[in-house]
């Protein structure tokens, strides 16, 4: 990491919650030099698996995941909109930022936007990538459905 010449706060460490840690103290130990350079840590799927509020409490994340489960429906379900408004605020309380994951449809979005996650990821908003020209085919399907271009979402 220090010879990569990558800014340290821009990188994530994804620890997800579908696994069981049996030890969190000798986790937060081997995460603690990537944290003092300035990694960021991210509980992933939260809310899918078994122990996501032990995983957050334990291990302080920056970044809370909340799972595609929680987010598919969400516009339409009022039991995981007041999920979603309760991790917003807990998420607000112990300082992390909420990420909803797997944003489908425009609904999702509205429905998340209106409840105060800022952040987002899903194919609605962009398919993942490594090439920087999948990035600007992206960026031209956005500008293209922002001009109301129907087909500017399709891959």
């Amino acid at each position: 990491m220090r010879n990569s010449g990558l800014n340290p706060g821009r990188i994530v460490v994804e620890l997800t919650e579908r696994s069981a840690v049996a030890d969190y103290a000798r986790l937060a130990e081997a995460l603690a030099p990537l944290r003092s350079a300035g990694v960021r840590i991210a509980i992933d799927d939260v809310g899918a698996g078994f122990s996501s509020m032990r995983h957050i409490l334990r291990l302080s994340p920056e970044l809370i995941k909340l799972d595609r489960t929680i987010v598919a429906g969400v516009d339409c379900d009022p039991n995981q909109r007041a999920l979603c408004t309760a991790m917003v605020s807990f998420a607000s309380q112990i300082g992390a930022s909420l990420v909803a994951e797997g944003i489908q449809t425009n609904a999702e979005l509205t429905a998340v936007t209106e409840m105060g996650v800022n952040i987002g990821q899903g194919y609605l908003l962009g398919r993942p990538s490594v090439l920087p020209s999948d990035w600007s085919r992206w960026r031209q399907r956005n500008r293209s459905s922002a001009n109301g271009d129907a087909d500017s979402l399709e891959t």
